[in-house]
């Protein structure tokens, strides 16, 4: 018999996980580049070279396959986190940590701009989306703890400073500007400045 005609099973599936990588790959190209609304099954299978019935076999539904996108997002920008705190950071670089750790590796304007669009898109598109990727930010909250943990900055309000973040970024998304985390990065820093000042007040004034 020729083992050609009859794969051995890992073989088979090597075969299947790299036709599910392609899969999901071609999903979060269309999600980073035109929304949520854009990832349907035709359109991922026509980009990733597959019959649509491959998607529904890997992927019970156009749900499960977008959560799959994003719970592959979130362990990236883990993974980015465990390195920025391996590297010991520093306020010196602290902005750019708070970038990477709060949105991910990439720092390109369209990666910044997709992550923010994504979060809003989430909001009306299912219940269960919107639930995974709060529970992302909310994971993405406590790594910024950390990472204010390492460099000394423990009284920083996190909230306010993610606000500031996104502000940034999503309007310079609607506004179609360039070196989106430039000015991220230097509205962090502003805000930074700004928040040492009144802390400073503050600890005078309860002197």
């Amino acid at each position: 018999m020729d083992a050609t005609q009859h794969p051995h099973p890992r073989v088979r599936q090597t075969r299947g996980e790299e036709k599910r990588r392609r899969i999901l790959i071609a999903a979060q190209d269309l999600l980073q580049d035109r929304g949520m609304s854009a990832v349907t099954h035709r359109a991922v299978a026509t980009l990733a070279g597959v019959p649509t019935s491959s998607i529904r076999y890997y992927f019970s539904s156009r749900e499960d396959l977008l959560l799959a996108c994003l719970d592959d997002f979130e362990e990236r920008r883990t993974e980015t986190v465990t390195k920025v705190l391996a590297e010991e950071p520093t306020r010196e670089i602290f902005p750019r940590d708070f970038l990477r750790v709060w949105i991910g590796p990439h720092l390109d304007d369209e990666s910044l701009v997709a992550a923010l669009s994504i979060y809003v898109d989430s909001l009306r598109e299912s219940p269960l989306i919107a639930e995974r990727l709060r529970h992302h930010r909310l994971s993405a909250e406590a790594d910024l703890a950390a990472l204010c943990q390492s460099c000394g900055m423990t009284d920083l309000d996190l909230r306010l400073a993610t606000a500031v973040c996104d502000g940034v970024v999503i309007g310079a998304g609607l506004e179609r500007l360039e070196g989106v985390a430039d000015l991220a990065m230097r509205a962090l820093q502003g805000f930074l400045r700004s928040f040492r000042e009144d802390y400073a007040l503050s600890r005078e004034d309860t002197a």
